[in-house]
């Protein structure tokens, strides 16, 4: 490994020097805006049996890369039936080349094109309802769609067929990590399959993730109906809260999640619960509009009588927010709103007429103070506090006069209602405080003033998530830092369970990174800074994170959730500069995922020929065993990475290996449709490629 990283070190101004050489050239300009798109386009339509042929016009704007003039041919055969043209079509509309990208337009063109029996459209549906890609996962979409393509004679699809049916009865693999690890990740993505062979392996559905969160939230959250019901049959406990006191049909309710909830509800879920506030699922669909999930609860006897925290039924709530069709529902229920209060004395009904005239009543059911506060009016804020108006009265939203004027980030509101007492810390809204409002929008104005009124830090606002999360997640990266300085944890994370350097990551924050690095003793936790540190790798501001990583503890070997270090996650994105750096910084060229793979495993089969180059020069190891003892030349064969591949071979790559199963990198292209790198082996001449003069 020294030798490696040492003649990495010595390469490293020659490498430079070839990039940029290739990179300012007209060749290298002429591979990446033409001929990669060509390539890659015409990868993903090789190996079509009994196509069709299209329009000669259609052909020859793909020749020259005009996919817009292309898509447009390609449209006009596919309305006269042609199926080779649909399948083609799709595939625009699924990479987004000379039309919108739109995965539901290429699902029903490939549709059409298998209902009369397009043998590719058929695999290719099968391929994407079994990875998820387009559509939700479906097993059972995939198989009909592979049965379909076996009966034009695919024998990729034959195989398949039969590896799904293994699969699913299959034991537990190593590598699929602990059970546990497998179901809350399979629950996370919405993959019943990997969820369920979780199970089988004795994974428990009244798991717990590492916040403390049941698996069947997660499932809930996600709005997998699947995940779900998979998860009540095999013995989840469905009125399990969450750290924000919520069941599942609650989170559900509110997200207007249908058919989870009705799963819920046959599974056991008890509709009448309180949570958050002391809101049933009932009051918070209602709060949201949801008819729908409002008369299945009805049905299901939850009580439209039950009130929150604050005195209001479902049928107030509703009122709230103007969904006429949840008050019509709630009343055929026996429950209307409840009536207006007095709205104080003579000046105040006054000022609020005054008010109803102006905006056409919209502010007619508010508290005067309220009102004001939220329009901004400073003038009529002081008036109405030296009238001893009442701070702590809401507004229909539950919102009381300081929580307005800090969410609209009005100081000057904030600092009279503070001087003449507002509770800082009054929880309004659904669960937020004023400081939560200001750090969500940013106001570092009145969060300054709130903080002097020693407003709680680590309070949960919302759904979920400090203050500083809330911040982070902004991408207010001032207010964020002000929080820090005034004490707040930097362990948090957010209602998605996002971290704040995380979040710094993603909003490419490079102060608050830095300032993250200043907490010596309460820094992000090391899983916080894992997922940052992959994350980061994925981006193109990766430098704007580096440094502040390292000072954080990130080190070049430092392993992602897949089992593999920065270095694979970097390849497999084709993040040149951070694979370049990570070399630089010591990365073990050679270290593997858990799956097996390489780094330039990865970049092989993705096809990202620079990582591919340079990968070479640093000396990794092009015949390592992957996953399924593939070599990098295998599975970029598989992949259709012609010029990958020959690259490898010319570098002195074996060509004639084989995987697990026996076959060559010539019989994967093979099966995978890739005539191009089949003809080129059969020539017994290196693929051919438009990179190979580099070395």
């Amino acid at each position: 490994m020294a030798n490696k990283v040492k003649t990495w070190n010595n390469s490293g101004i020659f490498l430079s020097r070839e990039i940029r050489k290739h990179r300012s050239g007209a060749f290298f300009t002429a591979f990446f805006v033409a001929s990669f798109f060509f390539t890659v386009f015409f990868v993903l339509l090789a190996g079509a049996e009994a196509a069709h042929a299209t329009t000669s016009e259609a052909d020859r704007a793909l020749r020259s890369g005009d996919f817009k003039r292309a898509a447009l041919a390609l449209r006009t055969a596919a309305k006269a039936g042609d199926l080779d043209a649909q399948y083609r079509l799709a595939i625009l509309y699924h990479q987004g080349r000379g039309v919108q990208q739109s995965d539901p337009k290429a699902v029903t063109l490939l549709k059409r094109a298998a209902s009369n029996q397009h043998t590719r459209s058929c695999f290719t549906l099968g391929e994407w309802f079994q990875a998820g890609r387009g559509v939700d996962p479906d097993l059972d979409s995939a198989l009909h769609y592979y049965e379909c393509a076996a009966l034009g004679e695919d024998r990729r699809a034959k195989k398949r067929i039969k590896e799904i049916q293994e699969k699913d009865n299959s034991e537990w693999r190593s590598s699929d990590g602990s059970s546990d690890t497998a179901l809350i990740r399979g629950v996370r993505e919405a993959d019943v399959s990997l969820a369920r062979r979780a199970l089988r392996a004795g994974a428990s559905a009244k798991l717990l993730d590492s916040d403390g969160t049941a698996v069947l939230l997660l499932a809930a959250e996600t709005g997998s109906e699947a995940i779900v019901e998979l998860l009540l049959s095999s013995g989840a406990e469905p009125n399990v809260r969450d750290s924000a006191n919520r069941t599942a049909l609650m989170s559900s309710s509110a997200a207007g999640e249908t058919k989870v909830v009705r799963l819920l509800i046959e599974g056991g879920a008890e509709v009448n619960l309180a949570g958050p506030s002391m809101r049933t699922a009932l009051m918070m669909a209602a709060r949201k509009g949801h008819v729908g999930i409002v008369r299945i609860l009805l049905d299901a006897q939850s009580d439209p009588r039950l009130k929150d925290s604050r005195g209001k039924t479902a049928a107030d709530l509703a009122k709230g927010t103007g969904s006429t069709k949840v008050l019509k529902r709630l009343a055929r229920a026996g429950v209307r709103p409840s009536p207006d209060k007095n709205n104080g004395d003579a000046a105040t009904r006054a000022w609020l007429n005054k008010s109803a005239q102006k905006d056409g009543g919209i502010y007619q059911d508010w508290p005067s103070l309220v009102a004001a506060a939220w329009r901004n009016q400073d003038r009529d804020v002081e008036l109405l506090v030296r009238g001893g108006a009442n701070l702590e009265e809401r507004d229909p939203e539950n919102h009381n006069a300081l929580s307005r004027a800090a969410w609209r980030g009005n100081e000057e509101s904030v600092s009279t209602l503070l001087q003449a007492g507002a509770k800082v810390d009054s929880e309004v809204g659904d669960g937020w405080t004023a400081l939560g409002l200001a750090a969500r929008e940013g106001h570092t104005g009145v969060a300054a003033q709130l903080l002097e009124k020693n407003a709680s830090l680590e309070t949960l606002q919302g759904e979920g998530g400090t203050p500083l999360a809330w911040a982070a997640r902004g991408g207010h990266s001032e207010m964020a830092i002000q929080l820090l300085d005034a004490g707040a944890r930097t362990d948090a994370t957010d209602v998605d369970g996002v971290s704040i350097v995380e979040w710094a990551v993603r909003k490419a924050d490079g102060a608050l990174l830095s300032r993250l690095s200043q907490n010596a003793t309460d820094g992000p936790s090391g899983a916080q800074l894992r997922a940052a540190a992959c994350l980061a790798v994925e981006r193109e501001s990766f430098h704007k994170s580096l440094h502040a990583l390292v000072e954080l503890g990130i080190e070049a070997n430092t392993r992602c959730q897949d089992g593999g270090s920065l270095l694979t996650a970097a390849a497999r994105h084709g993040n040149l500069e951070a694979v370049v750096t990570l070399l630089e910084m010591g990365g073990d060229i050679d270290s593997v995922t858990q799956r097996g793979n390489s780094a330039l495993h990865l970049a092989a089969s993705s096809g990202h020929m620079e990582v591919v180059i340079v990968l070479i020069h640093a000396r990794a190891d092009l015949n390592l065993r992957g996953e399924g003892r593939q070599t990098p030349v295998m599975m970029g064969a598989s992949q259709g990475e012609e010029e990958v591949v020959g690259l490898l071979l010319k570098s002195g790559a074996k060509g004639d290996l084989r995987d697990a199963e026996g076959r060559s990198a010539r019989l994967l292209a093979k099966q995978a449709g890739y005539q191009n790198v089949v003809n080129a082996f059969d020539r017994k001449q290196e693929p051919k490629g438009r990179l190979f003069g580099l070395f």
